[in-house]
């Protein structure tokens, strides 16, 4: 026997193949959404926690970046605090 694979076998196969994973995501879709309703769903998400680092919000600083920058390092240095060291979270 010759077996010939043409190329419409192959678009028809992974059409159908597509076809049936929109179907999963969507069935999942709703049946997520389904069960939530009413209740509120375990979350995997951390709680929140404030930043300890400082960074001027662009590529320049700004005036008011600069002086909090100045009080930082005038307060490092009043305490002793050296943040140049790598993993240093303060």
């Amino acid at each position: 026997m010759n077996a010939v694979v043409r190329n419409t076998f192959i678009q028809g196969s992974l059409s159908i193949v597509f076809a049936a994973v929109v179907l999963l995501v969507a069935f999942m879709a709703i049946w997520v959404s389904m069960r939530s309703i009413g209740k509120t769903l375990p979350t995997t998400e951390e709680p929140f926690v404030p930043t300890r680092t400082f960074a001027p919000a662009g590529l320049l600083m700004t005036k008011a970046e600069r002086e909090v920058q100045e009080q930082r390092n005038a307060h490092d240095a009043e305490h002793g605090i050296d943040r140049t060291k790598h993993g240093a979270h303060a």
